[in-house]
């Protein structure tokens, strides 16, 4: 066998292997993001699938995290119309915990156009009594 045919032969197998550890290399990726233990995977969407389950017809997505507070919404989009939500719930996370954003109230504590006010620090913010259930939770969707 030739230098050049040894050379190519030898090649094409690198080639190969490189491929298929490439493939593996995506499919581990992905499985690793998967396994992102971020608070969006470990609390906002069960939180969405225990809700939405008292929303008939509706399917919930979470949105998040956004804005200085790293609020989340879930928001509840009508089987039949997925262009806008027709119910959402905000939360933003403290320390430990989830508060309930109302964001019907405005408080104006902060300057209409301020960097506050457009991050949605005009609403006021209320503790979840850990007594609370999802039942209770699914009363402040609006």
């Amino acid at each position: 066998m030739s230098i050049n045919a040894r050379y190519t032969q030898s090649y094409r197998a690198i080639q190969k292997r490189r491929a298929s550890i490439y493939e593996s290399i995506i499919r581990l990726n992905k499985k690793y993001n998967a396994l992102d233990p971020s608070w969006s995977n470990l609390v906002m969407e069960p939180l969405a699938k225990a809700l939405v389950r008292h929303f008939p017809g509706y399917r919930a997505e979470v949105l998040g995290p956004f804005g200085l507070q790293s609020e989340y919404a879930i928001h509840f989009y009508h089987k039949d119309d997925t262009a806008r939500p027709s119910l959402s719930i905000n939360f933003v996370r403290a320390g430990d915990h989830l508060e309930l954003i109302d964001v019907t109230q405005n408080t104006h504590r902060f300057p209409k156009g301020s960097v506050a006010d457009i991050n949605g620090m005009n609403h006021p913010r209320m503790k979840i009594p850990t007594a609370w259930t999802i039942k209770d939770l699914a009363q402040y969707v609006k």
